[in-house]
């Protein structure tokens, strides 16, 4: 009896799961589709489902594979990030907060956060 109940909740699992996994894949795709537009940046997602099923974006598969091709032929200088390094921004002493600047190589825009962040 303990084996038709435990295979009961293993199946309710993988429909949650599975019912999960669509939701996601359909933000994923969005966001994904979203980000190359209003950056105007190449970018591809390769999703694979809980049973093993690779769904990607953009759906053509050169598409893809040139966007795969451009990272691993992209020098290894352009991957990596520097540390963050402090700026100070000057102003009165309430408003004299330090920020860390990612600097991230050539052709990306450099990014701010506040120690808060």
């Amino acid at each position: 009896m303990e084996n038709v109940q435990r295979n009961k909740n293993q199946k309710t699992a993988l429909k949650a799961i599975e019912k999960s996994f669509l939701k996601r894949k359909d933000c994923i795709k969005k966001k994904t589709m979203e980000l190359s537009v209003l950056c105007d940046v190449k970018v591809c997602a390769i999703i694979v489902g809980p049973d093993g099923t690779v769904e990607t974006w953009p759906e053509s598969r050169n598409d893809v594979q040139q966007v795969i091709e451009m990272y691993v032929n992209c020098p290894v200088n352009k991957k990596k990030r520097q540390r963050p390094q402090e700026l100070d921004l000057g102003g009165d002493d309430r408003s004299n907060k330090k920020r860390k600047v990612c600097v991230v190589f050539e052709g990306v825009k450099k990014t701010g956060f506040t120690d808060e962040d």
